[in-house]
């Protein structure tokens, strides 16, 4: 049963703090009014809940200076929420930031995060990466948790030490051979542009330049954004039928409307060979292959993405007609 600490009226839209019955970690909730019913009677909604009065107070005073829900904030927006109360020094707080912008994951809506999303994007870094980018997230899932936004730490239930061994595990050459037989389209295109997985689904038609053989895409950093991407002759036929059919996205489900992330990753084991890999493997098999065929380097890392400072300088001079040379000497 709730209890309220102080029955005290407060000013319009600042809400209340009640301490709520039973044994709880943190038992002082704060709330405010956000209607009433047909009988009058208020209706609440919950900001958080607490330790200690004094912390519930706290986020009721910062509620009320900037409400938002929690529910949907953004990765990013919590990052910033959490940076105000956070005892970090300014240059730890520029490397998490660094890293969180940079994971793929600032944009979308924190508590949807899976743990298969965190694992994946960590694949993108260098061990000593992953380390920061596992304490960033910590801290962030510390916050989620005090606020309820969310009933578990996923960051600590990641498992980095394996992506160290794993880090440039290709498919094998036989493996490659049966996925490549395989109906679903998605893996081909994969394995032919070194494309992320979200990269590859977000690809709109109107990037898509069929006489060019040329796609426009990217996220993550600065590097990776809106680069382009040569379109192989192998995978050219099946990039026209998706063309041709005309909706917004190259990728589409039965809806015609845009593949989700969550929903193909949960698709993607659904034959023995894929089972073995995830779809980030894709990637390093595609970056290994064009290693061992000695395609110019400076050329693969403005395919997939890679920020380089030594060749930064010739990304300018890439034209079009080069990307494609680099992609019609490419094979498996």
């Amino acid at each position: 049963m709730e209890k309220q600490i102080r029955n005290r009226t407060r000013g319009n839209g600042e809400g209340s703090v009640i301490k709520l019955g039973g044994k709880r970690k943190n038992p002082f909730a704060a709330r405010v009014t956000v209607g009433y019913d047909k009988n009058g009677k208020q209706k609440f909604k919950y900001i958080g809940y607490y330790r200690t009065k004094t912390e519930a107070k706290q986020a009721l005073s910062n509620y009320s200076l900037n409400p938002y829900s929690l529910e949907k904030v953004k990765t990013i927006d919590l990052f910033e929420k959490w940076v105000e109360t956070a005892k970090f020094s300014e240059e730890v707080l520029k490397n998490y930031r660094r890293v969180v912008e940079n994971s793929g994951l600032s944009k979308k809506v924190f508590k949807d995060i899976s743990l298969m999303q965190l694992e994946e994007a960590a694949r993108e870094l260098t061990p000593a990466m992953q380390k920061r980018y596992k304490a960033a997230f910590k801290n962030l899932y510390l916050y989620a948790m005090k606020h309820d936004l969310v009933n578990k730490d996923l960051a600590s239930l990641m498992e980095l030490d394996k992506y160290k061994a794993k880090e440039r595990d290709a498919i094998t050459p036989s493996d490659i051979k049966d996925i490549l037989s395989n109906d679903d389209v998605i893996p081909k295109l994969l394995l032919y542009t070194g494309m992320r997985i979200d990269e590859l689904l977000s690809i709109e038609t109107e990037n898509v330049d069929l006489e060019s053989r040329i796609m426009v895409g990217g996220l993550k950093t600065e590097a990776g954004k809106n680069r382009k991407i040569p379109i192989h002759k192998d995978i050219l036929p099946i990039i026209e039928e998706l063309y041709n059919k005309g909706y917004k996205y190259l990728l589409t489900n039965g809806k015609g409307r845009k593949i989700q992330y969550n929903n193909y990753l949960k698709e993607w084991h659904t034959d023995e060979i894929r089972t073995q890999y995830t779809p980030h493997y894709t990637r390093h098999t595609f970056v290994s292959r064009a290693i061992k065929l000695n395609l110019d380097r400076s050329v693969l890392q403005k395919i997939v993405g890679h920020a380089n400072q030594d060749t930064t300088s010739l990304y300018t001079h890439l034209d079009t007609e080069q990307l494609v040379d680099f992609i019609d000497k490419f094979n498996y």
